[in-house]
């Protein structure tokens, strides 16, 4: 839709624009800012402001070329530079936002929203001393924002110092006492510590604030389960699955929890479950066939899974007791002849594919 710009200058329709994106209008806010262009053609705060909407949309691709279209027209424009970073880290980018971030430090070297993105974009390259340092700096700048303190306390803990991240979360907790990410991590914290009192509480109030987050639950149910409260533990796992069902590892503690209550079905169940979503996770074939150790389809489960990841020759074990079990199963044979064909067993290899053939003639 082209907005009309009839006795509108540009910065009454940039004006309109903002309103529009406050409303949720961003479509239209979009059509406000190209107006803006077609008056203005080098006002690069519509280029800039077009990028911020189509960010907003989640149109990341998109919005990476306005920011630089911003900062072609005016290159010492910092938010285009600290918006393009950022933007670049959320596509993985990181090499890219590193080099944008660091030009847009040259422009605004205490700006204390750059510093933190500056950490996040360190941190994700595995440089966590240099985060810390960057998250120092922008609580250096602005001591009162929870977020900072939060992500300082997630490169702590990235970094096994737990007690040091334990502090920070409760510091982004004392600044803003709703904040419920920071209840969620210090109860992380405080469960890798065995301290699992404190754990329940800080847990307990974070879902409280924030009752919609599956792993709030999960965690939650982690704690119990570790304090032999199987039951509440699995009334969490449960809440975790209404709200995320897409979760494997929901399921694989689930059956964990039905186990230690000897609830065989259930915990078969979901252990299944979990296989379902999570095909290549070796430990939950190895659950199920501590239950069910004459099943060949966790077997042949379990051989798959070690041939995704590379252990051939334990795979070639557990296809072949999938075998003896159930002979005509006609996957394990053609699964098992790939590999002897790779290990050079070539007889081998072709007395699998020769029996997979005669049971079923679609195979070559």
């Amino acid at each position: 839709m082209m907005i009309e710009a009839k006795n509108k200058t540009a910065e009454d329709l940039l004006a309109e624009g903002h309103q529009l994106r406050e409303q949720g209008k961003l479509d239209v806010a979009i059509d406000n800012y190209q107006a803006v262009i077609k008056l203005d053609p080098d006002k690069h705060t519509a280029y800039h402001y077009w990028g911020e909407t189509l960010a907003q949309k989640g149109d990341l691709k998109a919005a990476e070329g306005c920011y630089l279209k911003s900062i072609e027209i005016q290159p010492n424009f910092f938010w285009s530079h600290y918006c393009l970073a950022q933007v670049l880290f959320w596509q993985n980018k990181i090499d890219e936002a590193m080099i944008t971030a660091n030009k847009a430090l040259e422009i605004d070297p205490e700006s204390h929203a750059l510093h933190v993105l500056y950490g996040q974009i360190l941190a994700k390259k595995g440089n966590l001393d240099e985060a810390i340092a960057s998250y120092s700096k922008a609580i250096e700048v602005e001591p009162n924002n929870s977020w900072y303190y939060q992500h300082l306390g997630e490169a702590w803990m990235k970094k096994e110092e737990l007690e040091k991240a334990g502090d920070f979360f409760q510091k982004a907790i004392e600044i803003q006492p709703t904040f419920f990410w920071g209840y969620h991590c210090l109860a992380q914290v405080r469960y890798w510590q065995a301290r699992l009192d404190e754990a329940v509480i800080a847990s307990r109030q974070a879902i409280k604030l924030n009752p919609s987050i599956a792993g709030f639950h999960s965690l939650l149910g982690q704690i119990l389960d570790r304090q032999i409260k199987s039951d509440e533990a699995i009334y969490h796992y449960r809440k975790a699955v209404e709200i995320n069902p897409q979760l494997p590892e929901i399921y694989y503690l689930l059956g964990n929890a039905f186990l230690e209550q000897d609830n065989i079905d259930e915990a078969v169940a979901h252990f299944s479950q979990a296989v379902k979503q999570e095909p290549d996770k070796i430990e939950t074939y190895h659950k199920l066939l501590e239950i069910e150790p004459k099943n060949p389809n966790w077997y042949l489960g379990l051989a798959n899974a070690l041939t995704t990841h590379n252990r051939l020759n334990e795979a070639i074990v557990f296809y072949q007791i999938t075998l003896e079990i159930q002979p005509n199963t006609i996957e394990a044979h053609l699964n098992l002849a790939e590999i002897l064909s790779k290990q050079n067993h070539i007889e081998e290899s072709k007395a699998h594919y020769s029996q997979a053939s005669t049971m079923n003639v679609n195979v070559i």
